[in-house]
């Protein structure tokens, strides 16, 4: 496994006085990195020493928010000093100086930052290369900068954190052993190994989390591993629960002294001083309350460590946590806790300068939320989801507000709130919260809970949403719940679904256009679980679209039609493909064919359709193919074969096609017998008319 490589920087071109280069050898929460100087002319060049030699495997480069070079090209270099009395060369040692005319770099390649403007400038780019080189320098070429509103007459580039990580080479003998003298073992653990590395070595861990914390945490993680050894498996499950919740409050430690360093640069050494209060409360209530001392063992093996649900976090399977308490704070200066995730943390409040006048460093002045609660009260078996009495029928409460039985079971990533920023304006907090979770008992409460406040919506009221915006909000959250992989959740997700599409948009007269959107934006999920190889979830996502095209009001929109009479592009996987065609050979049967261009419904479609599935790869796909178009042939016999090749163009050897072909040889004899005697009686009514009215002089022919 790599391990991180530390390194001193040699050589840098420019810098800024007052973000030396220096500061590219310390990963931390509060570390600003290099700039170069104002001005500078490209490429500007920094050379790294490693500690010693080293084959690595990663090269991590965390970029500055607003001022990002375009391209950095990676140099791996070896330095080779004198002779000594023997005529062997001798390599500098990490203490020595070195002489740069007598280093040899070689260029690994070179990558392209991001512009960054699509986030406003308030977020980091991360760069994980992955090489596979030795050597005891490393050389990064930087090319020109970016130009935006921040950094437009500035020359300037800069870069917040370089991270090493690989495997340190202390043996010349081992460096210089012979493809030979390799074992199959030791290669398969180099193939293995060579790009795996702990991720508590990794930028994203090391620049956010409080470096007190950190040291815990890797400890932590080498304990795990060892319980796993020795199969003590409870103790390694209340370690993986101690880390997470560990990991989470040193963000937020990491938060607190960011916010103290700004207050001391200040001169507000008032608030300086309740910050570092704070953090000794929050640090000493946490190691308390997680039993870190315990946890590690320092003493010899904890008999307490090995029994379950003794470690807060754990109770069975499940885990109920409860809030840690806020320490006491004197000045009126700190505000109330405002919710916040990791993301927003660390990525939406990275300074730029239209701020820096008003904040120094990455965060804001903000009193912070607590981390999730961590533990139970009562040594006891919780369920994941305790229910409360259900709200009387007659009552109706506003779809934002708290259901009954809703509970809290994780927080959200700042990614999930983004993408469910609407739901949680409608549906609150707390239901699209159960909707997210990933215990399956949660989601199906949280899906329950959904169908009863789609099921007591009422219009008019002015506290209300309007059911476009209802709509809306419940279709982004069955978008979601309809990929779960559990049935009894999928299941639950189609019932709210078609309860949702027919009869509260019959009900509340939805426009077509917000239907459409709603359909188009779960059809595709749909579609994909109707080739699912679980039988029972491929026949409820095909039994809920052929439910839903037998709707008046969702067939007129034609979004269900035309995206399945859509032809195959591409093989696709057999199940898949089956379901399709039988779907599309329902439609025929049960709609018949339509004029109507768009509709998904004309002969055109359906022949074009058939077509494409004569060349999947599935018998069974073939199958049904055959008999969609055999049953279009009989009204559309010229259409069909414009679609096919031409009957002598095709090779003997072909089975399918030449069975086919026989099919359209048989109808056409069986239409042109139908014809002929149909022109016999035509011409028998004609003799018999003429026979009888001699003197008229037009003849009535009935048709047939």
């Amino acid at each position: 496994m790599l391990e991180r490589i530390n390194f001193r920087v040699i050589h840098a071109t420019s810098e800024d006085p007052s973000f030396p280069s220096s500061e590219l050898e310390r990963h931390g929460p509060g570390v600003n990195g290099w700039r170069s100087a104002k001005a500078a002319t490209f490429p500007q060049e920094l050379i790294l020493q490693l500690e010693s030699r080293a084959k690595l495997g990663h090269i991590q480069i965390l970029a500055h928010q607003y001022i990002i070079p375009e391209t950095i090209e990676l140099h791996i270099g070896e330095f080779l000093g004198e002779q000594d009395g023997s005529g062997e060369l001798q390599q500098s040692t990490y203490s020595n100086k070195i002489d740069l005319d007598k280093a040899h770099f070689i260029l690994l390649g070179h990558v392209t930052m991001a512009r960054n403007d699509s986030t406003g400038f308030k977020a980091r780019e991360l760069k994980s290369i992955s090489v596979e080189c030795r050597g005891s320098l490393v050389k990064l070429l930087i090319q020109n900068n970016y130009s935006n509103k921040y950094c437009r007459n500035q020359q300037q580039v800069a870069l917040v954190a370089i991270n090493l990580l690989g495997e340190k080479l202390e043996d010349d003998d081992e460096m210089t052993k012979s493809a030979s003298q390799i074992t199959f073992e030791e290669m398969l653990q180099s193939e293995r190994d060579k790009s795996l590395f702990s991720p508590y070595d990794d930028l994203a861990f090391t620049m956010y989390v409080d470096i007190e914390v950190q040291d815990l945490i890797r400890k932590m993680d080498h304990k795990k591993q060892e319980a796993v050894l020795d199969e003590r498996f409870d103790y390694a499950s209340k370690l993986k629960s101690s880390i997470e919740h560990l990991r989470k409050a040193g963000e937020l430690l990491a938060k607190y002294q960011l916010e103290k360093q700004i207050a001391a640069s200040r001169e507000d050494f008032q608030r300086a001083k309740e910050k570092k209060t704070q953090m000794d409360t929050y640090r000493d209530n946490l190691y308390k309350t997680l039993r870190v001392k315990q946890l590690l063992e320092p003493n010899g093996r904890v008999p307490e460590n090995d029994e379950p649900g003794k470690v807060l976090g754990i109770s069975g399977m499940t885990r109920s946590v409860t809030e840690l308490s806020l320490p006491p704070t004197t000045s009126s200066a700190a505000s109330t806790p405002a919710e916040s995730t990791t993301s927003e943390r660390f990525s939406s409040r990275l300074t730029t300068p239209d701020n820096e006048k008003k904040e120094s460093g990455y965060y804001s002045n903000d009193e912070p939320k607590f981390p999730p609660p961590l533990f139970i009260k009562k040594r006891r078996p919780v369920t994941s989801v305790e229910r409360i009495k259900e709200p009387k029928e007659d009552s109706y409460t506003s779809p934002s507000a708290p259901c009954a039985g809703c509970i809290r079971p994780s927080n959200m990533s700042e990614r999930a709130r983004r993408y469910a920023a609407l739901p949680i304006q409608v549906f609150g907090d707390a239901l699209v919260e159960k909707m997210f979770s990933k215990n399956f008992a949660v989601k199906e409460d949280g899906l329950r809970c959904l169908q009863k406040t789609l099921s007591d919506y009422k219009r008019g009221d002015k506290k209300t949403d309007p059911p476009s915006k209802i709509f809306r909000a419940a279709s982004l959250l069955l978008q979601r719940t309809i990929k779960d992989t559990i049935f009894s959740v999928f299941n639950l997700t189609i019932q709210t679904l078609v309860y949702l599409m027919d009869d509260f948009a019959r009900k509340h007269r939805l426009p077509a256009s917000e239907l459409s959107q709603g359909l188009e934006r779960i059809l595709p999920e749909l579609l994909s679980k109707s080739g699912d190889t679980a039988l029972g979830k491929n026949k409820v996502a095909t039994e809920c679209i052929l439910k839903l095209q037998s709707c008046q009001h969702v067939r007129i929109l034609h979004v269900i039609s035309s995206n399945l009479t859509k032809p195959f592009d591409i093989p696709v996987h057999p199940r898949l493909a089956q379901s399709k065609a039988e779907m599309v050979e329902e439609l025929l049967t049960n709609y018949g064919l339509s004029a109507e261009k768009h509709s998904g419904l004309t002969a055109r479609d359906f022949v074009e359709f058939g077509v494409s599935a004569l060349n999947q790869p599935s018998e069974s796909v073939r199958r049904v193919a055959e008999r969609i178009i055999i049953s279009l042939y009989h009204t559309h016999p010229k259409l069909v074969r414009q679609n096919l090749p031409l009957e002598e163009d095709v090779s003997p050897k072909n089975v399918q096609y030449r069975q086919l072909f026989q099919q359209f040889d048989k109808i056409d004899k069986e239409v042109s017998i139908d014809r002929k005697d149909g022109g016999m009686v035509m011409n028998s009514i004609i003799k018999e008319s003429k026979s009888t009215h001699q003197m008229t002089s037009s003849v009535y022919i009935p048709k047939i």
